[in-house]
């Protein structure tokens, strides 16, 4: 019997999955902002984590946020596989301020489409604000 909440269906790896964090043991990845425009995503990828790191397929649950240098709603949007040919599989948006502590522990939900093992996880960020950057690690589920 299938369990659903709001007329999803949720899969056992949602309830009972191994989670990660990538990177792992590090600093997290900072992310620039177009820095021409507001609301320009930036012309590069940050990579948040290297191909063949996770070895189980997976999705990116959640985004933590490290530290950010504009107050201003963020788009973050994800990314799979390497730079040339990747795969738009999440996007987010959310208020980020640089008041101190107004950051701390802040987790930013994001729901990814199903991710094959050893993909790289990559990131593009927009600001609000002209010259945004933030500084983030991806939750991962393992499935």
């Amino acid at each position: 019997m299938a369990l659903y909440i709001n007329g999803k269906e949720i899969q056992s790896a949602d309830l009972f999955g191994r989670s990660l964090v990538a990177p792992t043991v590090a600093a997290g990845i900072a992310c620039p902002a177009g820095a021409d425009a507001a609301w320009a995503l930036s012309s590069a990828f940050a990579t948040v984590c290297d191909s063949a790191v996770i070895t189980s397929a997976f999705r990116v649950v959640g985004l933590t946020v490290e530290a950010v240098t504009t107050s201003g709603v963020y788009e973050v949007v994800i990314y799979e596989g390497n730079e040339v040919g990747s795969t738009e599989s999440g996007r987010t948006r959310t208020y980020l301020s640089t008041v101190a502590g107004a950051i701390s522990g802040n987790i930013i939900p994001v729901e990814t489409i199903q991710l094959a093992a050893g993909k790289a996880i990559r990131a593009k960020v927009a600001c609000s604000s002209t010259g945004g950057a933030v500084t983030l690690s991806a939750i991962c589920r393992v499935i």
